[in-house]
């Protein structure tokens, strides 16, 4: 194989296919020239270059999400690794495999006026779950190098997943090549297993389930529906929570306004909450469990902290959530079911049979908009933007799609279009739906090469970010001031940027436009843009009024 003589670049491309990456994100440098030629030689390995690196390490995340394996970026030296820090930190806090490989000059040249040089090492050592720094040891075999490279992807894919930093130092000359045969033999591996777990005596009969973000998996959700038909345990979860069914609970939006004639507010406070799953979109969830008085909360999955978000925890599971479901499970189908989950099943259906009336009665707006279009669904895995565009989709039955993604680990409106079109580079068909601002901010990644024809984009277009509109901090404030520094300021020409980037272009401005072009939206043999414009004080009164 003719590949690159550092021996650390030849190692760690090696290393990245036994440890069961198959995609790796490359943005161009010179530092990274022993990575890049390494990784080229490398042909089971598929490589995507991106120019941008905070583009590139969301699109990496979108590719893991999609594909459930780890995925590498690789970056050159200087400011390059710090581009990656937003897209790291949604890693981090989702629990996503991300390899981050810098590339680096050697030690001695920080800190000494040299070109493209800070301190690297260590640099997103917040946002990861560990850092790892590999001298240059030219062409000679290490086994600290080898020792380094299994300890980073071994903490990648141990227990709950996550990102980690690998920065490479890299003296010259960086270009040379040398015939050899590389065979990572050194892989250490570690794993856990887990049998059957006892559960704790549970003198309750209000038991809650909150399910939060999670990636799609049917053992997961065969359980959770299982525990709440058979069992009378009620799980309340969001469509990000992708448990196949249950839908996104209507309760929810119940929630802190019950009508005191239908529904004693008292009888619906649990006695233990028992949380799974990544954080959950609804406030009014998180005020409910932490205003009233709860005896116990159990927290059950991979975690370093103490996940405490209901101010209740007293017990933590650190265990994948399936084995404590399964014990959960053989625990009370046994028994007969618990009046708890009729209380809420009736809620979430009288919820239902409200909000379907009230959207289909509702004006054009953003709102009827989602509900259209994600209750069709397409097959495809759904993204979805922080924001509103999140909010609105809790109303919706997403029910006919394949996954439902959204950046929920830090919820910000950046690379939401990267992480969808990186999740459509490994072949699967992918939707986003964004708001306009959260569009703008990432447009950048319509310019990202082979973005397959099967990739759509929806923009929901209600000139700016409709969420400060909405919430409480900003809803009041004066509305010239608000447009200007928080909704307003959007200056998004999508159709010509559909045109620039070889994209096709559809626009609806009402109901009966937007059912007359979404089938040939979605029937396009190109990869597609669909703005859809509605009024942004109508949007406002439908939701504040909901």
């Amino acid at each position: 194989m003719n590949t690159t003589r550092k021996y650390s670049a030849r190692q760690i491309a090696e290393a990245l296919y036994e440890y069961g990456i198959r995609d790796v994100v490359v943005s161009p440098g010179s530092r990274n020239t022993p990575l890049i030629i390494a990784l080229d030689a490398d042909r089971r390995l598929h490589k995507h270059v991106i120019i941008d690196e905070r583009s590139a390490a969301f699109a990496a995340l979108g590719m893991s999400l999609e594909t459930g394996c780890p995925v590498a970026c690789v970056c050159t030296s200087g400011s390059a690794v710090l581009n990656y820090a937003p897209a790291v930190a949604e890693a981090y806090y989702r629990g996503v495999p991300l390899v981050v490989i810098s590339a680096d000059r050697p030690a001695e040249w920080i800190d000494q006026d040299d070109s493209q040089t800070i301190r690297q090492y260590g640099v997103l050592s917040n946002f990861v779950k560990g850092s790892y720094n590999i001298a240059d040891c030219g062409d000679i075999p290490n086994l600290i190098v080898d020792r380094t490279i299994n300890d980073a992807l071994s903490m990648a894919l141990d227990r709950r997943n996550g990102p980690v930093h690998i920065n490479m130092e890299f003296d010259e000359p960086l270009g040379e090549y040398v015939e050899t045969d590389v065979d990572f033999r050194r892989v250490i591996y570690q794993g856990s297993e887990y049998g059957d777990i006892v559960l704790p005596d549970m003198p309750y009969e209000r038991i809650l389930i909150v399910a939060g973000f999670h990636s799609r998996d049917s053992v997961y959700s065969g359980l959770l529906e299982r525990i709440q038909s058979e069992c009378g345990i009620p799980v309340l979860c969001e469509v990000q929570s992708n448990v196949a069914g249950i839908n996104a609970s209507s309760a929810l939006k119940y929630l802190g306004k019950f009508d005191a004639n239908d529904f004693n507010a008292s009888e619906f406070v649990p006695e233990l909450i028992i949380s799974l799953g990544g954080a959950v979109v609804s406030k009014s969830l998180k005020s409910f469990l932490r205003d009233n008085s709860i005896p116990e909360h159990w927290y059950v999955g991979f975690s370093e902290h103490a996940i405490d978000c209901y101010r209740k925890l007293t017990r933590r599971f650190d265990l994948d959530a399936t084995v404590f479901l399964e014990a959960l499970y053989r625990k009370y189908s046994a028994r007969p079911a618990l009046s708890y989950g009729r209380l809420w099943r009736q809620l979430s259906e009288k919820a239902d049979r409200y909000i379907s009336r009230y959207i289909a009665d509702a004006p054009w707006c953003g709102m009827k908009a989602m509900k259209c279009l994600l209750d069709a669904g397409a097959g495809a895995s759904l993204h979805i933007g922080n924001g509103t565009a999140i909010r609105l989709a809790q109303f919706c039955d997403c029910g006919r799609w394949k996954s439902i993604e959204c950046n929920r680990g830090v919820s910000g409106i950046d690379g939401s279009l990267s992480t969808a079109a990186g999740a459509a580079l490994t072949g699967a068909p992918v939707m986003l739906v964004c708001g306009d601002m959260s569009a703008q901010y990432d447009m950048g990644a319509l310019a990202i090469a082979d973005i397959p024809d099967s990739f759509r984009l929806v923009v929901l277009d209600n000139r700016g970010g409709g969420i400060f509109r909405m919430i409480a901090s900003t809803k009041e404030m004066e509305s010239d001031m608000r447009e200007y520094y928080y909704s307003g300021n959007v200056n998004l020409p999508l159709s010509g940027l559909a045109d620039s980037f070889g994209f096709e272009y559809f626009e609806a401005s009402s109901e009966e436009g937007l059912l007359r072009v979404y089938a040939e939206f979605l029937a396009c043999k190109r990869k597609a843009i669909l703005r859809i414009v509605t009024d942004p004080d109508v949007d406002t009164a439908v939701f504040s009024a909901l």
